[in-house]
């Protein structure tokens, strides 16, 4: 009887030590995946944030004169912001009415984990568009 329980596990010998490599490999991966896509989920907030901002101070680029933006002094104003956020600005654009300033702004990531599975970096962009109003006062 004991022969017979004994051929029926020398099958199986080292099957756990398989399993438990197999499991701690996909384990890894969930954490890389886990930690690294955190870390674009915050590049994605902060880029959103800074293109909104640099939207924001560019509308205020406005020309006394004519009441719309001056798009150097937009563009200067929008870069500005950017650069003390530390990212790149992808693109400034006034609208041909001088109305609108829309701002992109891009930043590279770096992914310390998924690099070792051949994704090193991940480039995130936001998009912001801020309008100038005119004419805004009490009825």
């Amino acid at each position: 009887m004991a022969m017979a329980d004994r051929d029926f596990c020398e099958g199986e010998a080292g099957f756990a030590t398989v399993w438990m490599l197999g499991l701690a490999s996909v384990a890894l991966l969930l954490v890389a995946l886990a930690v690294d896509g955190a870390r674009v989920l915050s590049a994605v907030s902060e880029t959103g944030d800074t293109a909104r901002a640099a939207a924001r101070a560019g509308a205020l680029g406005v020309d006394p004169a004519s009441r719309t933006l001056n798009p150097t002094l937009a563009d200067t104003e929008a870069r500005a912001v950017v650069a003390a956020r530390q990212m790149t600005p992808t693109a400034v654009v006034v609208s041909a009415d001088g109305v609108r300033i829309e701002v992109t702004v891009q930043t590279t990531v770096d992914l310390p984990l998924l690099s070792l599975l051949g994704v090193p970096t991940r480039t995130v962009s936001s998009t912001a568009t801020a309008t100038v109003l005119q004419g805004v006062g009490p009825p």
